[in-house]
C-alpha cells in the first residue's frame, strides 16, 4: 500500500513538474473553491459569524465587566475569530494576485526545467515530499485544535469559552430557538474556521516554496557557468574567443532569470506584507493567554482543549517563521554559488558584465515584513517568545485575585 501511496505522488510530481509547480494541486483547490458558489457563501458567513464573535467579546467587556477568569477564558476564542479575519478576507481580496504569482512562478520555472539535471530534479523532489508532510501536519494541528473544544458534556452558558454563546446570558431563559440556533452556528463553524486557518498557511508554504525552488534553478544556471568542462589553462581561456561568447550568453541569461527572480521576491513580500503585520500581534496576545491559561489557571474550562490548542498555535506560528527563514536565505546561497563563479577566466567585458550579477546578488535585507516594520523570520520568532514570557511574568501577579 505504502508502495502505491509513493506512486501516486510521484506522477503528481512529475505532472507538476511538467507545468513548472510541484505543488500545484493547491492551487487547484483553491481555484475549485473559490469557484463553488456554496463554498463561497460559507466562507462569507463564517467571517461574518468571525465578526460577530469578536464584536460579542467586547459587547461582554463593556456591558458585564467580567473577571479576568471570565476575559482569559473567552480571549482565545476570540483573538481566533479575528485571526480568521485577518487571514481569510486578504486572501478573498488577492486572489486575482495569488494566480498572477503563481503563472509568473511557472512561466520563470517552466523555461528552466529542461536545463535541470536528474541531481536537481531529485532535489525538487525532496522538497514536493518536505512540503507535503509540513502541509498534512499544518492540517491535523489546526484540526487537533478546533476538535478539542467541541462539546462533549454539553453546552454550559455561564463557563463557556465561546463568546457568542457567552453573549446569550444576557437573553431570556425562554428564546429556546435562538439559542440553539447560535449553538449550533457556533459549532458548525468550526470547520469553515479550521479550513480558513489551513488554507492561508498553506498558501503562504506554497509561495515560499516556489520561491526557493526558482532559487535552485538559477544557482544551477550559475554552477553552468564553468571552466572546468573546456579543458583548458585559465591563461588560454582569456583570450579563447568562442568560450568569452559562451561565458557571455550565459551570464546574460543569468542576469535576465535574476531580475526575473527578484521580480518575483518583491511580489511575495507585498503579496503578505499587511496580512502578517496583524497576524504577528495576534498571536503574541494569543500564545500568551495560551501560556497562562494553561501553566497558571491549569487549563480553566477546558484543561485538555486548551493544551492542544497551545501546541497547536506554537506549531503554526513555527511553521511561518520556518518558511519566512526559508525565503530570506536564499539571496545568501544565490551569493555563495556567484563566488564559484571562475570570473578571472573571463575576459574584460564580460568582466564588466560579471560584476553587474554580483551587485544584483549582493547581501541586502531581504525578508517578508510585517507591514515593512518588522521582518519575519527566527529572529522575530525568538523575539515573541521573549515577548510572551515577559507578559506572563507581568501577569502572574494576577493569579491571587483571579483564585480570590
Amino acid at each position: 500500500m505504502f508502495s502505491n501511496v509513493v506512486r501516486f505522488g510521484d506522477e503528481v510530481f512529475k505532472k507538476g513538474l511538467n507545468m513548472g509547480d510541484p505543488l500545484y494541486f493547491v492551487e487547484r483547490i483553491a481555484k475549485v473553491y473559490f469557484s463553488n458558489s456554496l463554498a463561497f457563501v460559507v466562507l462569507y458567513v463564517t467571517f461574518i459569524f468571525s465578526a460577530l464573535e469578536v464584536f460579542c467579546q467586547l459587547y461582554l467587556l463593556m456591558t458585564e465587566k467580567p473577571d479576568l477568569m471570565n476575559v482569559f477564558q473567552l480571549a482565545p476564542m476570540c483573538l481566533t475569530s479575528l485571526y480568521v479575519l485577518i487571514s481569510g478576507i486578504p486572501l478573498m481580496m488577492m486572489k486575482d494576485d495569488y494566480q498572477k504569482l503563481i503563472c509568473q512562478a511557472r512561466q520563470n520555472i517552466t523555461a528552466k526545467i529542461p536545463m535541470a539535471t536528474p541531481k536537481t530534479i531529485e532535489t525538487f523532489r525532496e522538497i514536493y515530499y518536505r512540503q507535503i508532510a509540513l502541509y498534512i501536519l499544518f492540517f491535523l494541528f489546526c484540526m487537533t485544535s478546533v476538535v478539542s473544544f467541541l462539546p462533549t458534556e454539553g453546552i454550559d452558558v455561564e463557563n463557556t469559552i465561546w463568546p457568542s454563546i457567552a453573549l446569550l446570558r444576557l437573553f431570556p431563559n425562554d428564546s429556546g430557538i435562538l439559542i440553539s440556533v447560535i449553538v449550533a452556528i457556533t459549532y458548525g463553524s468550526l470547520g469553515s474556521k479550521g479550513f480558513c486557518l489551513i488554507f492561508y498557511g498553506i498558501h503562504f508554504m506554497h509561495l515560499c516554496t516556489l520561491y526557493q525552488i526558482q532559487s535552485i534553478l538559477l544557482q544551477k544556471q550559475l554552477e553552468m557557468v564553468n571552466s572546468t568542462k573546456w579543458n583548458c589553462s585559465d591563461l588560454v581561456l582569456n583570450d579563447n574567443e568562442k568560450y568569452q561568447a559562451w561565458v557571455r550568453i550565459k551570464i546574460r541569461r543569468c542576469i535576465m532569470e535574476h531580475i526575473k527572480f527578484l521580480r518575483f521576491g518583491k511580489f511575495l513580500k507585498a503579496h503578505f506584507k499587511y496580512p502578517l503585520l496583524l497576524q504577528i500581534f495576534n498571536g503574541v496576545l494569543l500564545l500568551t493567554i495560551l501560556f497562562y491559561i494553561t501553566y497558571y489557571l491549569r487549563g480553566g474550562v477546558s484543561p485538555i482543549g486548551f493544551s492542544n490548542f497551545m501546541v497547536a498555535t506554537f506549531a503554526m506560528i513555527f511553521v511561518f517563521a520556518y518558511h519566512s527563514e526559508l525565503y530570506s536565505q536564499q539571496d545568501q546561497h544565490i551569493l555563495s554559488t556567484v563566488f564559484e563563479v571562475p570570473w578571472y577566466t573571463f575576459g574584460r567585458s564580460n568582466r564588466k558584465m560579471f560584476l553587474i550579477l554580483a551587485m544584483n546578488v549582493c547581501p541586502r535585507e531581504n525578508y517578508l515584513s510585517g507591514g515593512g516594520i518588522f521582518s519575519v523570520n527566527f529572529n522575530l520568532f525568538i523575539w515573541m517568545l521573549h515577548k510572551v514570557v515577559n507578559l506572563l511574568t507581568i501577569m502572574t501577579g494576577m493569579v491571587d485575585n483571579i483564585v480570590d
